[in-house]
């Protein structure tokens, strides 16, 4: 029996509210907000759900029922509400496509959002390893002086990744 290969994509999602440009002090009070948003408040199972078909509607509408196929092998491994980080493992030769669907997503739960591809590694020690520092960046980035209750959030969301990615 042959061995499947895969690849492990890291992506971030940001949808349209969070993109605009907007004050510190604002987005410290949407991100309160965004809470009562209709995917913040779905189970995560069902977002995982809505993630994979629409990477599977995005791939037949670019590249054709065939393309659609390939999607059979993909898996959404988990995906956070609060980072908007997901992890998609998917085999090795359709990689490149996957990661193609994914950048023409324009619209998840008919929210209109944007997808950005942050990594791809090939082994799931390597997808941990760079979740685990996109986090750091994100939190950093975020939060100048980190008080213990993020960095509890933080250890909470390396210990769901620990937990889904193996």
């Amino acid at each position: 029996m042959v061995r499947q290969k895969s690849r492990w994509l890291l992506i971030r999602i940001e949808y349209e509210s969070d993109v605009k440009n907007i004050s510190k002090d604002e987005w410290e009070n949407q991100q309160q907000d965004q809470q009562k948003d209709a995917t913040a408040l779905l189970p995560t199972d069902l977002v995982r759900t809505q993630l994979y078909h629409s990477i599977r509607c995005t791939m037949e509408d670019a590249f054709g029922i065939a393309a659609s196929g390939i999607t059979e092998d993909m898996q959404v491994l988990f995906y956070n509400t609060d980072t908007g980080l997901a992890m998609i493992k998917v085999p090795r030769d359709s990689s490149n496509l996957v990661r193609s669907a994914i950048t023409i997503m324009t619209q998840l739960n008919n929210v209109p959002m944007v997808a950005t591809v942050l990594s791809t590694n090939g082994s799931a020690r390597t997808a941990k390893l760079a979740t685990i520092r996109v986090l750091k960046r994100m939190f950093q980035n975020r939060y100048v002086v980190p008080t213990q209750e993020r960095l509890k959030t933080l250890q909470e969301y390396m210990d769901q990744i620990v937990c889904h990615v193996d």
